[in-house]
This record gives C-alpha cells, sequence and structure tokens, in this order.
C-alpha cells in the first residue's frame, strides 16, 4: 500500500515540483489539490492543504482521481462543525462527483439523461416524447440555470440526501442517471398539461423557483421516498427546500393560479350534451 505525504506542506510541495516539471506525471493527488484549490477560492476559511491531506492519507495504490475526490468530500464533511464553509466545499466535490457518476451512464445532458431514464423503464412515455420535443430548448435551460450557479445552492447535507435517495439510478449499475438539475426539471416537465409551447413555459417557470429552491414539491405522507416514475406521480418527488413551507405554499398556488386562468381564457366553454350531467 503506497501512503501519500499526511501533512498539508508536503501536498503542496509535491504538487509545486509537478507543476515546476520536477515531477514526471501530473498524479491524482496533484490534481486533488488544484481542484481543491479552485473550489475555494471563495472560502478563505476553508484549507484546501488540510483537505488533501486527509484524502491522501486514506488512499491506497489504486486510487484514482474519482476515489480522492470521494475521500476529499468526506475529509471536507468532517469539518463542517469546525466551520460551515466546508460544507460548500463538500457540496461543490459532491456536485462534481455526480456529474460524473451520471455521465459514464450517457447523461451529459438534461435530454439525454430522459432518455437513459425512459429506456431503461423509469420515466413514463409522455414525460419522455414532451422532453424529445422540446429538448434543444430544455437543454439550454439548465445551462443557463447552471451558469446562474444554481448547483452552489446545496448545502452537502440535503446534495447527499438528494444523491442517495431521490436521483434516478440505472436499474443495473445502480449509478445515477440524473444530476440535480436534471431531477428538478424532471419533475417539472412531468408535470406539462401538454406538449404545446405554454405548457413549455410553465414547465421552466416552476423549473426556476425549484432551481432556486424557493418551492419543491411537497413529500408523501410515508416516509418511504418516492420517484417520478412510470409508477408514481411526478409531483411527489420531495427534498427539503431552504425557504419555509409557507413561502413555498404561497408560490405554488400563485403558480397554479395563474396556470388555471391562461386555460380558461384560452378554451371555450364546454356544452354539455342532453342527457349528461
Amino acid at each position: 500500500m503506497t501512503i501519500a505525504p499526511a501533512d498539508p506542506v508536503s501536498a503542496t510541495a509535491s504538487a509545486a515540483s509537478t507543476a515546476s516539471g520536477e515531477g514526471t506525471t501530473d498524479g491524482p493527488g496533484t490534481a486533488l489539490l488544484r481542484t481543491l484549490t479552485d473550489l475555494t477560492v471563495d472560502l478563505p476559511d476553508t484549507d484546501p492543504g488540510r483537505v488533501a491531506a486527509s484524502a491522501l492519507r486514506g488512499r491506497n495504490a489504486r486510487s484514482d482521481e474519482a476515489e480522492l475526490r470521494t475521500l476529499a468530500t468526506e475529509a471536507a464533511a468532517g469539518l463542517i462543525s469546525e466551520d460551515p464553509a466546508y460544507s460548500k466545499l463538500a457540496a461543490r466535490l459532491l456536485t462534481r462527483t455526480i456529474a460524473d457518476e451520471a455521465a459514464s451512464q450517457g447523461a451529459t445532458s438534461f435530454s439525454a439523461s430522459v432518455a437513459v431514464g425512459h429506456r431503461e423503464g423509469l420515466i413514463a412515455d409522455r414525460t419522455a416524447a414532451f422532453v424529445e420535443l422540446h429538448s434543444e430548448a430544455l437543454d439550454a435551460l439548465v445551462e443557463r440555470t447552471l451558469a446562474e450557479g444554481a448547483d452552489d445552492r446545496f448545502g452537502y447535507f440535503g446534495l447527499r440526501t438528494l444523491h442517495s435517495r431521490y436521483l434516478l439510478r440505472h436499474p443495473l449499475t445502480r449509478q445515477v442517471i440524473e444530476t440535480p438539475q436534471h431531477f428538478m426539471l424532471r419533475v417539472a416537465a412531468g408535470l406539462a398539461e401538454d406538449e404545446s409551447v405554454r405548457a413549455l413555459d410553465e414547465v421552466a417557470a416552476l423549473y426556476g423557483l425549484m432551481s432556486k429552491l424557493d418551492y419543491l414539491p411537497p413529500p408523501p405522507r410515508s416516509s418511504t421516498p418516492v420517484r417520478a416514475t412510470r409508477r408514481c406521480p411526478p409531483a411527489i418527488c420531495w427534498t427539503r427546500p431552504r425557504t419555509s413551507w409557507t413561502r413555498s405554499t404561497t408560490a405554488t398556488t400563485r403558480w397554479r393560479a395563474s396556470r388555471s386562468t391562461r386555460a380558461a381564457s384560452a378554451s371555450p366553454t364546454p356544452v354539455s350534451a342532453p342527457g349528461v350531467r
């Protein structure tokens, strides 16, 4: 078993020597330290060297970059009690892990994620058809939302719960096939009234609330996690929102009211056939 440097100074020195050409390869440890340094630029109260050293102590000879990142995530999570800023660092590391895991299953975009889920029998035909029809717009919507920092709104424990209990997983590999943003947009798309442009706008509006963590669909009454799949209503996909339930309920009520008003104004009053009540 290969044991890496146990202290931040030696870990930093190792990375520096490789960067200056003294080392022959850019190993996983160096890549990890570089990643941690990049992720903590706006987190001055965190110590990337300390997290890297803790991760390197737990590695073995076959540890790759992904395994070291997992170890670093656990190390950062263990320091949350010392400084809450480590929750943000751990969440950022886990976000990268989730993205890589989903990409390994072919889910490199929202539409690709839904296509994988549909192929594996996890997503209903109606939702898959809606996403396929509007794939370009929906993929662009996710990209814009990510550029606005949507994933950075998560804390570590909330994101860990989302990853372990709510993201869809491939039935054979048990790897996730969607990211947090894919998950939220999938739930919103599952509530689409039809395949019209107006329905697309409504899905985008609901997803906007969810991506800001202003609202996420309420939990089922049972404690068993339920997903928006072929067998379950799409609205029963839950993770705890950042804001109060009162604000969430108000936002949802307004969204539903505006949707009902538009639908009523666009549809003529139905005339009942004789003898039909």
